[in-house]
């Protein structure tokens, strides 16, 4: 098991966790923004514990318009410094400043390849400094800590769940990236 598995299924996770584990974590988002919500996350969570961001989600979507690629990349600074100011957001300037240039790469992304997604997963299993160089080329706010958890989390990259974790299946199933790129074939999840 990963640490994380190994936690989750400990006892000693919170619910919030055990959801997160069971229904996102390694599991490829479908669209652009869902993806996009998920590298906010990951820049909002910088300097905090996972679980501030899994507890205040619901606070995070409506005030960012539900992670929504074109109205985000669209903010004007007055409105962008509105959100910022927000007690339901995690209040951080240069992270609110990152999140929008983000979704204007999202936006520059998908004009290139006709989506982020099919950029994103087109790229196969990276090295770690080339990932650092297209990170670093596309993105704001997103260091080797933010950029390996968004990877693992969004099914890019390997790890999320070891094979022994009940998990590993769903992520297998719904076409992982990593898996993929490996020639691995899916394994249906167990039913419940």
């Amino acid at each position: 098991m990963t640490p994380y598995c190994d936690w989750c299924r400990s006892g000693k996770a919170s619910d919030i966790h055990i959801h997160h584990h069971d229904l996102e974590h390694g599991i490829p988002p479908t669209s652009d923004n869902q993806l996009f919500s998920r590298l906010c996350y990951e820049v909002l969570q910088a300097g905090l514990s996972w679980e501030i961001i899994l507890k205040r989600r619901a606070g995070l979507d409506a005030v960012w318009h539900d992670f929504d690629v074109e109205t985000i990349a669209g903010l004007s600074d007055a409105e962008l410094a509105e959100i910022t100011t927000d007690v339901r957001n995690i209040r951080h300037a240069q992270k609110a400043v990152a999140i929008r240039h983000n979704a204007q790469a999202f936006e520059t992304l998908a004009m290139d390849y006709g989506s982020a997604r099919t950029w994103l997963y087109g790229l196969g299993e990276t090295d770690p400094k080339v990932w650092q160089i297209l990170f670093k080329t596309h993105f704001k706010f997103t260091g080797a800590t933010i950029q390996d958890e968004f990877l693992m989390g969004t099914g890019v990259r390997i790890g999320a769940h070891a094979e022994e974790c009940p998990r590993y299946a769903a992520a297998l199933a719904a076409g992982a990236p990593w898996a993929v790129h490996a020639g691995i074939t899916p394994i249906q999840p167990p039913t419940h």
